[in-house]
C-alpha cells in the first residue's frame, strides 16, 4: 500500500551518494546491508545506474558485506535491471506488494505481470543470487487472492518471501480494512508456508500492531522476522524479539541455513476432527495436480478451521519441533 501514496518530481539527482552510502555501511560493520531508493522513473535508466555504482563502492569498502537490493519495476525495461544484474547482488529485492485482483487500485504505477517478470529475469541473470519477493496483508484480499500469490513465487523459485500486514500511516490512501485480527495474520503466513514449504516466510512491517500477544505463533509458519526499525515505525526492540524466540523455545541463527519442509497437511490429516482430516485430505489430493485446484481446496481447508483449531495448529508439533528446529534469524528490516 506504501506505493499508493503523493508524489512529487525529484530536484536533483547525487551522484554522491554511492560513496556516502558505501561508507555508512563499512562504518557499521554490516554482514548484510539493504540498499533501497525512491523511484527515479524522471532518468532515462530509472535509477539503476546508481544502484550499479552503489554495489560497486559497497563492495570496495566493505568486501565482506552481503548486498541486498530492493528496486523498483524500471517500467519493465530489461537493459535497466541487467544494469542491476551485472554487479552480481547477493539477494535482488522486488515486492510483488499486492494480490493480482488488488494492483490496479494499490500499485497505480506499476504491474503485477511486470514484478513476475523482473523476478524471473533475475533468476536468468544470475542462477546463484537469491530472488526475494513479499507482498503487504490487510488491503482487502482473501485467501484465495493469498494463494494466488503463493503459488505465482513457488513457481518462480524465491526463496525469501517477506508477510507484511498493513501500517496504515498518513498520506497512505490505503487503510486498513478491519480484516487484521491475529487469526487472519497467522492464517495468511500459514497459507504462505503451504505452498512454499522450504522458503524462508519472513514476518515483516506490522506484525507487533496486528499480531499482538499472539506473536510467539507466528515463529510456526515463518523462519525468519524484520525487527526493530521499519521504513515508517518503529517495531519491537531486537533484545524483545530475541527474548520472545528464545521463550517460544527456539534458537537464533544469524540466518536460515536449514529450511524447514513442514508436512502441516500431512499432520493435519490425522487431527481429532474429522471435518479438519477431510479439509487436509482434499487439500494434500490437490496439491498435485493444477494450480486451480489446489488454490480451491487450500481456500476451503483454510475456511473450515475454526480458531480452537489454528492455535492447535501452530501450537502444536505438526509444523516442527522447538526441540530440534532451528528458528531463522531475526534481522533489522527495512
Amino acid at each position: 500500500g506504501f506505493c499508493n501514496v503523493t508524489t512529487g518530481r525529484p530536484t536533483e539527482f547525487d551522484v554522491l551518494e554511492p560513496f556516502r552510502a558505501a561508507e555508512a555501511i563499512a562504518k557499521m560493520n554490516l554482514k548484510h546491508a539493504v540498499i533501497t531508493s525512491v523511484n527515479r522513473d524522471d532518468l532515462e535508466d530509472g535509477g539503476s545506474g546508481i544502484f550499479a555504482a552503489t554495489i560497486r563502492e559497497a563492495r570496495r569498502a566493505s568486501p565482506g558485506t552481503d548486498i541486498e537490493v530492493l528496486i523498483p519495476d524500471f517500467k519493465g525495461d530489461p537493459d535497466d535491471l541487467q544494469t542491476i544484474m551485472d554487479e552480481r547482488p547477493e539477494v535482488l529485492n522486488h515486492n510483488t506488494e499486492t494480490v493480482l485482483r488488488l494492483q490496479r487500485e494499490i500499485r497505480t504505477s506499476a504491474s503485477y505481470g511486470r514484478s513476475l517478470a523482473l523476478l524471473a529475469r533475475a533468476k536468468w541473470a544470475n542462477p546463484q543470487g537469491l530472488t526475494k519477493s513479499g507482498l503487504i496483508v490487510g488491503m482487502g484480499e482473501g485467501s484465495r487472492d493469498i494463494l494466488e500469490v503463493a503459488f505465482k513465487l513457488r513457481e518462480l523459485e524465491v526463496p525469501s518471501i517477506p508477510v507484511n500486514f498493513l501500517i496504515p500511516i498518513e498520506g497512505n490512501q490505503v487503510q486498513d480494512d478491519g480484516s487484521l485480527t491475529p487469526d487472519r495474520c497467522l492464517r495468511a503466513l500459514c497459507l504462505m508456508r503451504f505452498v512454499n514449504p522450504t522458503a524462508e516466510i519472513r514476518v515483516a512491517g506490522g506484525r507487533e500492531g496486528h499480531l499482538r500477544t499472539m506473536q510467539p505463533f507466528a515463529l510456526y509458519p515463518a523462519n525468519s522476522l524484520f525487527v526493530e526499525g521499519y521504513l515508517t515505525t518503529r517495531g519491537d526492540a531486537v533484545s524483545d524479539t530475541y527474548r520472545m524466540i528464545r521463550d517460544a523455545g527456539f534458537d537464533c541463527l544469524q540466518r536460515c541455513t536449514d529450511p524447514q519442509t513442514p508436512s502441516v497437511l500431512s499432520g493435519m490429516a490425522s487431527d481429532p476432527d474429522p471435518d479438519v482430516r477431510r479439509a487436509a485430505a482434499e487439500a494434500l489430493g490437490a496439491i498435485k495436480p493444477t494450480t486451480g485446484d489446489a488454490i480451491s481446496a487450500l481456500t476451503d481447508f483454510d475456511q473450515a478451521l475454526t480458531l480452537r483449531q489454528v492455535s492447535w495448529l501452530y501450537a502444536g508439533s505438526v509444523v516442527r519441533r522447538a526441540a530440534d528446529v532451528h528458528f531463522g534469524a531475526a534481522e533489522k528490516g527495512s
